[in-house]
């Protein structure tokens, strides 16, 4: 993987955070995922433009919604549908 400035990555993940918290990511039922080497197609989550040098996912949904994302934005895409998908615990 490439390592990118620090701080790029971290506005990128400070971006990704908002999003997900505001809700501006599609529900989607996933029917396909996939390792890629994207063009200059934006991320999904972030907006930032993919990295034709590294490596980005490629979800297709049961849909037909075909979603890219940096692979640090899609595991916290994933890590966020998880643990929304949980039960609230008892007060």
């Amino acid at each position: 993987m490439v390592h990118h400035d620090w701080r790029e990555r971290a506005a990128r993940m400070g971006r990704t955070t908002a999003r997900l918290r505001d809700g501006h990511m599609p529900e989607v039922q996933i029917w396909s995922m996939r390792v890629v080497r994207p063009t200059r197609d934006p991320c999904i989550t972030c907006g930032d433009a993919l990295d034709t040098g590294a490596e980005a996912v490629e979800v297709f949904s049961v849909d037909g919604v075909r979603l890219l994302f940096h692979v640090e934005c899609h595991d916290m895409w994933v890590a966020f549908r998880e643990r929304s998908s949980r039960p609230d615990p008892p007060p």
